[in-house]
């Protein structure tokens, strides 16, 4: 008699192993992947708002600048007012006082002054009186002539200061619609640059989505992985035990036909073939 050991049906895992470690493999090499997407997301990100910052830090030391052309603009204007209402009253005095001037050049009132004042040093002149009138009428024109001389000098010189005030005026302004059109264009370039962050940063939300689909499924295969090698280590302890009981079984068996065919033997009935290899069998 041949004893049969039964089979264990174990479950048939091996497939299910390897797919679960290639998806495993699948995954991890998806979250890399994502990974440096992200990064490379929050590093564009990063760039996109240092360039902002650049921007409104322009912005901001243009509007100073502004700020302190608008006062230097105040200043030269007031400045600018000043000297336009010394030229007015200057040219006002000059309406007046030239209708009253005496033909002849101050170099003329001069010289007319020196032979006046001979005739009046001279002892043999008898009319002083008339000369001394005459004199100082003179000296009163000639120091008319000096004033309108001066008058007309200033108002060359707040002239050019006019213009050299006006040609500031000018330069302050060009300075500030220049700085105007910087502000102007770097608020351009910020709502684009603002734009293209917020497209990155709605690609990087989608891609964290990912990100967190993608790990998911991963700890979901991680545990599917854990509970089969929990199975399977079950599953090879209890095909061990399954297996010295089966022999235990086995050999108890074996011991129990051989007595039976030994008490046959000793009783004179006769014996299979079996029965006579199993008893002779040690021997």
């Amino acid at each position: 008699m041949t004893a049969t050991i039964p089979r264990n049906n174990s479950p048939n895992t091996g497939n299910q192993w390897a797919d679960l470690v290639a998806n495993k493999r699948q995954f991890a090499r998806e979250l890399r992947e994502i990974t440096d997407k992200i990064v490379e997301a929050d590093n564009t990100i990063s760039d996109y708002e240092q360039n902002i910052k650049t921007k409104k830090n322009e912005i901001k030391d243009c509007l100073h600048k502004i700020i302190m052309f608008k006062e230097d603009l105040r200043n030269f204007n007031s400045e600018l007012l000043a000297v336009s209402d010394r030229i007015s009253q200057s040219k006002g005095f000059l309406s007046v006082v030239e209708k009253r001037l005496p033909k002849g050049d101050e170099t003329e009132l001069i010289e007319y002054m020196n032979k006046l004042k001979e005739k009046i040093d001279s002892p043999d002149f008898q009319s002083k009186n008339d000369m001394l009138e005459q004199y100082r009428k003179a000296s009163m024109d000639l120091e008319a002539v000096k004033a309108v001389r001066t008058v007309r000098e200033q108002i060359v010189k707040l002239g050019n200061d006019s213009k050299n005030l006006s040609n500031k005026i000018m330069k302050i302004e060009a300075e500030m619609i220049s700085l105007e059109a910087r502000i102007s264009q770097n608020q351009v370039a910020i709502e684009k640059v603002l734009s293209s962050r917020n497209s990155i940063q709605e690609k990087r939300e989608t891609l964290m989505s990912e990100y967190n689909n993608v790990l998911s499924s991963l700890d979901g295969v991680n545990k599917k992985l854990d509970l089969l090698a929990t199975d399977r280590k079950k599953f090879s302890t209890a095909k061990q035990g399954r297996y010295y009981s089966t022999r235990d079984e086995y050999e108890s068996s074996m011991i129990e036909f051989k007595q039976r065919a030994e008490r046959k033997m000793k009783a004179g009935e006769k014996l299979t073939l079996d029965e006579l290899r199993i008893i002779f069998q040690e021997n």
